[in-house]
């Protein structure tokens, strides 16, 4: 097949993949409507004939009034000191202001031993109600860190281990400890003198 033969089936068959696609959309829409007129008259809720579900990864955490989410993490290795940081949304559930003042994380990347101690860069950091403010855990790396972990720049995957602490008031409120949950980044950069 050459080059004008392929110009000329890659927009045609673009073409007929886009009307397949509009017309499920169109049998889609119809499904629903025919799904919600037949539950009208049978007199029952969809919702209610479903069991309740659980979210994987989240079913066996701890109780608590507000909640850390992963966002991201990087490693800068280039940097005039290599760092560490991660980046969470914090999610409050009380219908008052709280204040995040602690967070202990670790970040395991490669299977090797851990990153540990990355503390929260700005203490103190107010969470409104219904916000989800971004906050950032960051440190630079030790000398045995750089050299001993297996460092390649690019995309990856960690997990992490974590447990925070917020003010309500006067009251202390604790999130986690959690462990072992997933969070994506990059690396960036190349050890110095390697």
């Amino acid at each position: 097949m050459d080059w004008t033969t392929i110009s000329i089936v890659a927009p045609i068959a673009a073409a007929v993949l886009a009307a397949i696609l509009h017309f499920l959309g169109i049998l889609e829409k119809i499904a629903g409507w025919l799904r919600k007129a037949w539950t009208s008259l049978r007199g029952t809720s969809p919702a209610a004939s479903l069991p309740a579900q659980s979210f994987p990864g989240f079913s066996d955490e701890p109780a608590s009034e507000f909640k850390l989410l992963p966002q991201q993490f990087s490693v800068e290795l280039s940097a005039q000191l290599p760092y560490v940081e991660a980046r969470f949304f914090v999610v409050s559930f009380l219908p008052r202001p709280i204040t995040l003042t602690d967070v202990k994380l670790s970040i395991r990347l490669f299977g090797a031993s851990p990153i540990e101690a990355i503390p929260l860069r700005t203490h103190e950091w107010q969470v409104d109600p219904r916000d989800a403010p971004l906050v950032v855990c960051q440190r630079n790396l030790s000398d045995s860190e750089l050299r001993n972990l297996p460092w390649r720049a690019g995309r990856e995957s960690g997990s992490f281990e974590l447990v925070a602490k917020a003010m309500d008031g006067k009251k202390v409120l604790t999130y986690g400890p959690v462990s072992a949950r997933v969070i994506e980044g990059w690396i960036s950069g190349a050890v110095k003198g390697q």
